[in-house]
């Protein structure tokens, strides 16, 4: 059996041996300067079947392969020269801004020639530098004439719009309205014989101010028959009215006699205004806005004698009845004492309240 075998390894070798000098001189040139084993030269047909798993690595020095022959007859092209790239661009400075030129300054003007003539004559020194010029002060407008003045002074304004004051607040307590029929103390005003009256009209007035019926109260019989005149006449409420006409017939005219003096007449000072209380703007309405006041300032005699209602030349029974009766009669009563506005003349109302008291300021005696 290794007969066999080593006569196998004999042909073998023969038949490599003589594939070897068959092959031509060329191949086995490249093939060697290719730097191929001998045995891969060979070209056996099971080393092309069986290509290698791994790739072959590359030399470190890459061999430069011999430029193929061309077929004669052909020209070799000549190698096209590339363009010269232009040279990178150098990067520019950043150039400073020019600045302006600087002003020349301003010289002093040359002294005159005088002057520097006059200096170096008598060896003093040289003439001094002039000094600055002063600065100039601001040019003010001129002063307007006299009499323009007075014009302008005399041009009117254009008015402003009037503010309209406020109107009064409602009372705490209204007061019954009725018309003149169905309103018991105008009939019962009429039907007495005591004052002398007729209708009264409110006219334009706010409506706040709209009350009940109203009477002209011109003047009160006394009981003699004669007349106390109402100067001027006064604007009431028909219960005002009659409390009134027995207040002026009853107290002050008994009390006149009594003093031996003659009731003439009774000064009004102030009945119905629609304002409020103390002419106040935005005060609560007083009385005399629902016709529910009278002011009394004083009293006139037969004999034309004129007395104001707080004067020491009344007699002294009238004074007295004119404070006591007034109290007992009316739910307010403001005399001399109670406030500023009532230091020249008798307030007396019928001003209702909730706890049905009356109020009666007097300064004692």
């Amino acid at each position: 059996m290794s007969a066999v075998s080593g006569r196998r390894a004999a042909v073998l070798l023969a038949c490599l041996a003589f594939a070897a000098s068959a092959l031509p001189e060329s191949a086995a040139v490249a093939r060697e300067a290719r730097g191929g084993s001998f045995l891969s030269q060979l070209g056996l047909p099971w080393q092309s079947a069986r290509p290698s798993s791994r790739r072959a690595k590359k030399p470190a020095t890459a061999r430069k392969r011999a430029p193929a022959s061309r077929p004669p007859g052909k020209p070799t092209p000549k190698p096209v020269a590339k363009e010269a790239s232009p040279p990178p661009r150098a990067e520019t400075a950043a150039l400073p801004v020019p600045l302006p030129p600087e002003r020349p300054r301003e010289e002093p003007p040359a002294p005159p020639p005088a002057e520097t003539a006059r200096a170096e004559a008598g060896g003093g020194d040289a003439p001094s530098k002039p000094s600055a010029a002063p600065e100039t002060a601001i040019p003010l407008p001129p002063e307007r004439p006299e009499d323009e003045r007075e014009t302008a002074a005399l041009i009117p304004k254009a008015p402003l719009p009037e503010e309209k004051p406020a109107g009064p607040t409602p009372p705490d307590l209204p007061l019954p309205e009725a018309s003149r029929e169905d309103d018991p103390d105008c009939r019962e005003l009429a039907s007495e014989g005591v004052a002398i009256f007729k209708p009264a009209d409110l006219g334009d007035q706010p409506e706040i101010c709209h009350t009940g019926a109203l009477v002209e109260l011109s003047g009160v019989r006394r009981k003699d028959g004669g007349v106390v005149e109402m100067k001027p006449a006064a604007t009431l409420r028909c219960a005002m009215a009659r409390a009134v006409a027995a207040y002026v017939r009853d107290d002050l005219v008994l009390a006149a006699e009594t003093s031996g003096a003659k009731l003439d007449s009774v000064q009004v000072a102030g009945s119905y205004a629609c304002r409020g209380r103390n002419n106040v703007s935005g005060a609560k309405l007083s009385e005399h806005g629902r016709a529910n006041a009278l002011d009394i300032s004083g009293f006139g005699f037969s004999d034309g004698r004129e007395i104001g209602v707080y004067s020491k030349d009344l007699p002294e029974l009238l004074g007295v009845v004119v404070k006591g009766a007034a109290c007992t009669r009316f739910n307010t009563v403001l005399g001399p004492g109670s406030d500023e506005d009532h230091e020249d003349h008798l307030h007396i109302d019928l001003q209702p309240r909730r706890s049905h008291s009356r109020l009666c300021e007097w300064r004692p005696d």
